[in-house]
C-alpha cells in the first residue's frame, strides 16, 4: 500500500463507530456539512460505479447535473492524493473499520510493514537464486579448465589451500567450520588432482594482516596461521553471530547477503582427508572477480581488533576510504544504520532495486511515470511526452503496461492547446516510425478511438490529426475503411468547427495513401459536405487543402474535367439563376460565391492537366532559361511547379503549348476542347445570369476569367478567349439599337464588365487595346441610348485597380469635346462615377477641370447632369481650393439667368442640396444652402403645372429635413428657417396635404431651438455680468484689507 492510500483510508474511509440512537429510536444525523473535495471525489466514485454497471444514461444525467465537474479526470477532483479504489470494494470494505482511529492506523501500519518484510525477502532470495546459479556455473567452468590443464594433471589439497585462503579478503582471513555437504552445495561433485604446493604462498612471505581462511572438510575446527606459525587462536563458528556482520542491502546485480558470504568460496575433491586445507589462486580469483561472478562478504568478526590501513570493502559492491582508525567494522556499519532508509514505501522500493540491472531504464520509466504525471503541474506536462513515448515505444514487457503509457499520454493534458497537440501528434508519428505498422495499429490507433467521442473538443481534434499525421504508417486497407470512416463520423457529428477542420486536413492526407478507386466517391461526399459547411474557416481549408488532394486523385484516373469542373459549373449556374430571379433563396448569393471560388481553385490542376494531356507531352524537355511567371498561389498545393513536378518543367511544357498554340492550324486535343466548346461556354452562360445588384459576383468573375488568361498565356488569351467574348458581345446590325435599347443583348448584361476587367485588363501590353474598347464601347452606348449599368459596373471594376485611375479619367476626358451631346452627357454621368474611389489628386486636376467644362455645355441636359458630380466633390474631397469651386459652381447653378428658368437643373441642384447639405461645410451651408431653400420655398407658387409643385414640395421637405439635424444659431433660424418652413406649410396644404403633418413638426422643432437658443444667450449675458460685479467687488475688498507692504510699522 502507498502513502495515498494511508490518507484515502484515514481520511475517507474512516471507521464507523455504532450508532447511538436517540429517545425516538432515529440515528443522529451527522452535523457536519459534506466539504467541497468531499462531495467532489464521492461524485466521481458514483460517476465511475454507474459506469462499471452499464447504466450509461444514469451516468450521462449525473454528469450534466454536475457540470462543474471533470468526472474523466481525478485530478480535477482537487485531493493532492492518488486515485481511491472503486465504491463497491469502499462499500465491502466498510466494516471492517469498526475500530478506533488509532488502533486502525496501527493495524495499517502493521500490515505495511509485514508487506514490506515480505517484498524484500522475496527480492533477497531471487537475487540469491540469481547469484548462486552464476556462480556455480564460473566454478564448473574453472573446474573443467582445470581438470584439463596439461602441466598439472592434479591438483594437491595444499595448493587448493592456498587458493581458497588467496580468494579470501585480508579482513576475513578467520576460522570457519564447513561441512563437506556446505562445500558440495557450491561446487558441487569436483574431481581436483592435487599439485605441488608453491613457494610463493608460504606463510612467511604473506603480510601481517593476510590471514588466510583454512576450512576443516571433516567438520572439526582448525587455528587460524599465526605470523610464525605458532600462535593459534581458537575461534569456534558458532561465535560468528548475525548481529557481528549486520544487515546488509544488495547494491549491484551479482552482490550477496550475509548468508550467502558467509561460505567463502573453496572446492576439494572426494579423497581429501581432514585436515586438508583448499585454497584458490589470486589469478583465479582475479578472472571470476572480474566477471563479477564471485563476490564475496568482507565483513570482520566482533572479535577482530587488527584493522587493515588499505582499503576496505564495507558491502558488496561498495568500497570505503583507506583508515588507520582501529575501529570494529560492526560497529562502523551500526553507526551507519543511523542513515539507512526503510524499504516501506514505492519510491525507496524502487531506489533499492538499483542494483537490479536485468530492469532496464524503460522498465523503470513505465513503473514510475504513473506516479509522476499526476505530481506535474498542468502547464509544463508536455515535457512529460518523450518520456512517455519513449518508454511505451521500448518497453519489451506486458503489452498492458505499454497501452497504459499511451493512454496516459493522450490524457496528459485536460485540454491540450495548438502546440501541445502538435507535440502529441509529432510524439506519435516518431512512434509509428519506430514500432512499425503492427504496433501501430494494435497499441496506438486504440488509443485514438477513445477519444473519438470525448466531450472536449480538444480532445477530438487531436483524433483527427492524428488520423491525417499517421496515414503514411498504416496500412492501405486500413485507412480505406476504418479510418476513412472514423473521419467520416465525426465530419457528420461532430458540431465543433475546429474539429471538422481537422478532418478536412487529414482526409486529404488519407486521399493521397487510399489506392482503392472505389473509395473516391466516399472522399468526393465527404468534400462536398465539407464544402457546403456552415463555418467559413472549415470552408477556407477545404478550398485550399482537401480539393487540391481531392483535383489530384481525380486527375489520375480521369475525373477531373466531368466529374470535379462540370459538377460545380452546374451548381453555380443553378445558385445564380435562384439569385437573379429575386424568389428570396436564403443563401444563393453565398453559394454562388463559394462555387466561384472553388472553380478558381480549381484552375492550375485544370491547367496543368490540359498541358499534360496535349500531344507534344512526350516531347517537352526540363528548360531553365525560359522564364514563366503565374499568379500567387491561394495555397502550397495549387502552386503549379509543385503539381507538375519542377520549375523547368513547368516552363518547358509552357514554353512547347506556346508554341503549338502560335501555330495557324494547331491541333486541338480532348481537353482543350473541352474547356473551350463546353466549358467555357457555360461559364459564359453563367456570366450573363449575375444581376449588377451582385458586384462581388461580378468581380470574382472577372478573377476566375484572369487567372485562366494568365495560366494559358497571352496568345491562347487572344487566340480563343477574346474570340469567344467578342461572339457573345456580337449585336446583330440591323437590330443593334432596338435591343440594346431594350437591353437585350450581352453588352448590357454582366458579360461587358468581365471581359473588360478580366480579359482585356489581364496583360499589360494590352494597355492600347483597352483603351481603345473603352471609348468605342462609352460612344456606341451612348448612341443605342443604352442602360449604363453595364458601364458603371466595367468601371466600378476597372477602379478597383489604382493604377487604372488615370486611364478611366483620360479616356472620359478625351470624349467631352464629342460631337455628340448624348456622349459627353454619358461622360458627364460616368465623371461623378471617378469621384469616389478614386485617388483625390486626380480628382481635383482632372475629374473637376472636365466637369466644369461640361457644366458650361451648350445642352442644359448636361450641365444637369455635372450637378451630382459636384455634389459627390463636396462630400468626399477635402482640398479647400475644390470646394471652393464647387461652391461657385454651385452659387451659378442658382443665380445665372442660363439656369434659373430650366427646371431639371434646379430640381437636380434641390435634390443634391438635399443629400450633401449635412455633410456640406457649415459657412457654405449658412450663406449659401439655407438661404436658397428659402428661395426655392417662395418660388412653389411660380411653377407652371402642380406636377412641378410637387417635386419641389418634396424635395424641400427632404432639404428641411436633413439640415434641421445640424447646428444653426438663433438667429439664422428666425431670419431664413422659420419663414421658409412657414411659406412650405401653407404650399404643402394646397399641393400635398399628406405631408402636412411632417412640415408642422419641423415648424415646431425649429421653434423650440430658436427659443431655447435665446434662453441660452440671456443666461449667457447674466451669469457674464454676475462673474464680472463679483470679480470687482472682492477686488474692492481686498484694497481695504491689505495694507501697504512696504510701509514701515509703527
Amino acid at each position: 500500500m502507498t502513502s495515498e492510500w494511508q490518507f484515502w483510508s484515514l481520511n475517507y474511509a474512516k471507521p464507523r463507530k455504532p450508532s447511538k440512537l436517540n429517545v425516538t429510536g432515529k440515528r443522529k444525523e451527522d452535523k457536519d456539512s459534506i466539504k467541497p473535495h468531499d462531495s467532489r471525489a464521492l461524485n466521481y466514485l458514483v460517476h465511475e460505479y454507474l459506469l462499471q454497471q452499464r447504466n450509461k444514461l444514469t451516468a450521462i444525467t449525473f454528469s450534466e447535473e454536475n457540470e462543474g465537474q471533470d468526472f474523466d479526470d481525478w485530478d480535477d477532483v482537487g485531493l493532492n492524493i492518488a486515485k481511491p479504489p472503486g465504491l463497491l470494494y469502499l462499500f465491502r470494505e466498510c466494516s471492517n473499520y469498526s475500530m478506533s482511529d488509532q488502533e486502525q492506523l496501527n493495524r495499517i501500519l502493521d500490515l505495511e510493514h509485514k508487506l514490506t518484510q515480505q517484498t524484500n525477502q522475496l527480492l533477497a532470495l531471487k537475487r540469491e537464486n540469481d547469484a548462486l546459479n552464476k556462480r556455480l556455473r564460473h566454478m564448473e567452468k574453472f573446474t573443467r579448465s582445470t581438470a584439463n590443464s596439461n602441466e598439472q594433471p592434479k591438483t594437491s589439497p595444499s595448493t587448493m589451500k592456498r587458493s581458497a585462503s588467496q580468494l579470501t579478503p585480508p579482513s576475513h582471513r578467520r576460522e570457519h567450520s564447513l561441512d563437506m555437504s556446505t562445500l558440495q552445495r557450491f561446487i558441487g561433485d569436483i574431481a581436483v588432482e592435487p599439485t605441488s604446493q608453491s613457494a610463493s604462498n608460504t606463510p612467511k612471505q604473506r603480510r601481517k594482516t593476510d590471514l588466510p581462511v583454512s576450512f576443516n572438510l571433516g567438520g572439526a575446527p582448525l587455528k587460524d596461521v599465526a605470523k610464525d606459525d605458532s600462535s593459534t587462536a581458537s575461534c569456534d563458528h558458532s561465535d560468528v553471530t548475525k548481529e557481528s556482520f549486520g544487515e546488509l542491502t544488495p547494491t549491484r546485480k551479482g552482490s550477496l547477503k550475509r548468508e550467502e558470504s558467509e561460505d567463502t568460496i573453496s572446492g576439494a575433491d572426494d579423497q581429501s582427508g581432514p585436515g586438508d586445507n583448499v585454497t584458490l589462486s589470486e589469478e583465479t580469483v582475479h578472472d571470476l572477480d572480474k566477471d563479477n561472478s564471485i563476490i564475496t562478504d568482507t565483513i570482520a568478526p566482533v572479535g577482530v581488533t587488527d584493522m587493515p590501513s588499505g582499503t576496505v570493502k564495507a558491502s558488496p559492491g561498495v568500497t570505503w576510504e583507506p583508515t588507520t582508525r582501529q575501529m570494529s567494522l560492526t560497529f562502523r556499519q551500526q553507526l551507519l544504520s543511523v542513515f539507512q532508509v526503510k524499504t516501506d514505501s514505492r519510491v525507496s522500493l524502487e531506489i533499492s532495486k538499483l542494483n537490479d540491472t536485468d530492469e532496464s531504464i524503460t522498465t523503470v520509466l513505465g513503473r514510475c511515470l504513473p506516479y509522476i504525471v499526476p505530481n506535474v503541474i498542468l502547464a509544463k506536462r508536455e515535457e512529460l511526452i518523450p518520456l512517455l513515448l519513449w518508454a511505451a515505444a521500448d518497453h519489451k514487457g506486458d503489452p498492458k503496461e505499454r497501452d497504459k503509457l499511451l493512454h496516459l499520454m493522450f490524457n496528459l493534458i485536460k485540454r491540450p492547446d495548438s502546440n501541445q497537440r502538435k507535440m502529441i501528434v509529432c510524439g506519435c508519428v516518431a512512434f509509428a516510425k519506430y514500432v512499425g505498422s503492427v504496433r501501430l495499429e494494435a497499441e496506438l490507433l486504440p488509443q485514438c478511438w477513445e477519444q473519438i467521442t470525448h466531450k472536449f473538443h480538444e480532445r477530438r481534434r487531436l483524433v483527427a490529426e492524428c488520423c491525417g499525421a499517421l496515414a503514411p504508417y498504416i496500412p492501405a486497407e486500413l485507412l480505406s475503411s476504418l479510418v476513412l470512416s472514423m473521419l467520416q463520423q465525426i465530419l457528420n457529428d461532430d458540431k465543433a468547427d475546429g474539429v471538422r477542420q481537422a478532418v478536412a486536413k487529414s482526409l486529404a492526407v488519407l486521399v493521397a495513401f487510399i489506392d482503392d478507386k472505389a473509395k473516391f466517391q466516399n472522399c468526393w461526399e465527404m468534400l462536398l459536405k465539407a464544402l457546403n459547411d456552415s463555418s467559413q474557416l472549415v470552408v477556407s481549408t477545404v478550398q485550399a487543402i482537401l480539393l487540391p488532394a481531392v483535383a489530384a486523385w481525380a486527375y489520375e484516373i480521369d475525373y477531373l474535367e466531368d466529374k470535379l469542373l462540370m459538377y460545380f459549373a452546374q451548381q453555380l449556374y443553378t445558385c445564380i439563376k435562384q439569385v437573379s430571379r429575386q424568389d428570396g433563396v436564403s443563401g444563393a448569393t453565398e453559394q454562388s460565391q463559394r462555387y466561384l471560388v472553388t472553380i478558381t481553385h480549381l484552375v492550375p490542376w485544370h491547367c496543368a492537366s490540359i498541358w499534360l494531356t496535349a500531344p507534344f507531352t512526350s516531347e517537352v524537355e526540363p528548360v531553365d532559361t525560359f522564364k514563366v511567371t503565374f499568379p500567387k498561389p491561394q495555397s502550397p498545393l495549387l502552386n503549379l511547379p509543385v503539381i507538375v513536378g519542377s520549375d523547368q518543367m513547368l516552363a518547358g511544357l509552357v514554353k512547347k503549348f506556346e508554341e503549338h498554340i502560335s501555330e495557324a492550324d494547331s491541333a486541338v486535343w480532348k481537353s482543350l476542347q473541352w474547356f473551350t466548346e463546353d466549358f467555357f461556354g457555360l461559364l459564359l452562360k453563367c456570366i450573363s445570369t449575375v444581376g449588377f445588384s451582385q458586384p462581388e459576383l461580378i468581380h470574382t468573375f472577372c478573377v476566375l476569367i484572369t487567372t485562366y488568361c494568365t495560366y494559358l498565356g497571352h496568345t491562347f488569351t487572344h487566340k480563343t478567349v477574346v474570340t469567344l467574348f467578342k461572339e457573345a458581345l456580337a449585336v446583330p446590325p440591323e437590330q443593334s439599337a432596338s435591343l440594346v435599347a431594350q437591353g437585350k443583348t450581352q453588352l448590357t448584361k454582366s458579360t461587358l464588365p468581365v471581359y473588360v476587367g478580366g480579359v482585356l485588363a489581364c496583360f499589360v501590353q494590352d494597355e492600347s487595346k483597352l483603351i481603345k474598347y473603352l471609348r468605342g464601347i462609352i460612344i456606341d452606348m451612348a448612341l443605342y441610348f443604352a442602360s449604363l449599368d453595364s458601364l458603371k459596373a466595367t468601371f466600378n471594376e476597372l477602379k478597383a485597380d489604382r493604377k487604372y485611375h488615370s486611364l478611366l479619367v483620360s479616356v472620359l476626358r478625351d470624349l467631352i469635346t464629342h460631337s455628340s451631346s448624348q456622349v459627353r452627357r454619358y461622360v458627364a454621368i460616368m465623371l461623378a462615377l471617378m469621384i469616389t474611389g478614386v485617388d483625390e489628386r486626380v480628382v481635383t486636376e482632372k475629374v473637376v477641370a472636365a466637369l466644369e467644362i461640361l457644366s458650361n455645355d451648350q445642352e442644359i441636359s448636361v450641365s444637369v447632369e455635372t450637378v451630382a458630380g459636384f455634389g459627390c466633390i463636396m462630400e468626399n474631397v477635402t482640398s479647400k481650393n475644390t470646394l471652393e469651386h464647387c461652391h461657385k459652381q454651385f452659387v451659378s447653378f442658382h443665380k445665372s439667368h442660363k439656369f434659373s428658368d430650366q427646371y431639371e437643373l434646379q430640381m437636380a441642384l434641390l435634390k443634391t442640396v438635399a443629400k450633401t447639405g449635412p455633410q456640406a461645410d457649415p459657412v457654405f451651408r449658412e450663406e449659401f444652402i439655407i438661404p436658397y431653400l428659402t428661395s426655392m420655398a417662395g418660388e412653389i407658387e411660380n411653377a407652371t403645372n402642380t406636377t412641378k409643385k410637387e417635386d419641389i414640395c418634396l424635395g424641400l421637405i427632404e432639404a428641411y429635413k436633413n439640415i434641421s439635424h445640424c447646428y444653426m444659431s438663433s438667429e439664422l433660424v428666425t431670419k431664413y428657417m422659420l419663414p421658409g418652413l412657414r411659406q412650405l406649410l401653407k404650399d404643402t396644404q394646397l399641393v400635398v396635404p399628406q405631408q402636412e403633418s411632417k412640415v408642422r413638426g419641423l415648424l415646431q422643432e425649429c421653434e423650440m431651438k430658436c427659443n431655447e437658443g435665446k434662453s441660452r444667450e440671456k443666461l449667457n449675458l447674466s451669469s457674464e455680468s454676475d462673474t464680472k460685479s463679483g470679480f470687482l467687488s472682492k477686488l474692492r475688498t481686498q484694497d481695504k484689507t491689505f495694507s501697504n507692504p512696504f510701509k514701515r510699522k509703527s
